[in-house]
């Protein structure tokens, strides 16, 4: 996403980065030497801890991730990463009313993103299709307002597309 960064574990474990990523659409990037960073932080003591957040905050996210992977069905699963993607893709999403984005890959690449088949997670998405609560459209999605205190949509919104 916007303004992500690449690296911090390596920097701070004094490795080397060994992933690599790939922007799913165009993307600028900066890179910073080693010595640069080190000498900014010794001077912003709130640099400092603004990347212990950030590398605190990952630790939750991919912990949290991995307990959902093993423990949540598919279908509440999808919800959340649409969830996500609608939060920093999202084109509308005015009080109570649905939310559209682009799905910036392929279905086969968010099975795999989810820890599901194909297979199954086009079951996952019919049956949201089926409850009008997400409509896909190609790569185009819409989802219905959610709930923020539930893993799944808000029965109480309008589906996608509906009149209310």
């Amino acid at each position: 996403y916007a303004g992500d960064t690449l690296g911090l574990e390596a920097f701070f474990a004094g490795g080397v980065h060994k992933a690599t990523a790939v922007t799913l659409s165009e993307a600028r990037t900066c890179f910073f030497d080693r010595a640069d960073i080190e000498g900014t932080l010794a001077e912003s003591p709130s640099l400092s801890r603004q990347f212990l957040k950030t590398l605190s905050e990952r630790t939750r996210t991919l912990k949290q991730k991995l307990v959902d992977e093993t423990r949540l069905p598919i279908r509440e699963r999808l919800v959340r990463c649409l969830r996500e993607l609608a939060e920093h893709l999202g084109e509308g999403g005015e009080e109570r009313r649905a939310v559209s984005f682009r799905l910036p890959l392929a279905r086969r690449d968010l099975a795999a993103l989810l820890g599901a088949r194909p297979e199954t997670l086009s079951r996952a998405i019919r049956g949201l299709a089926r409850d009008r609560r997400v409509t896909f459209s190609g790569r185009r999605v819409t989802l219905a307002c959610m709930d923020e205190r539930t893993v799944e949509i808000d029965d109480a919104c309008p589906a996608p597309g509906s009149k209310s």
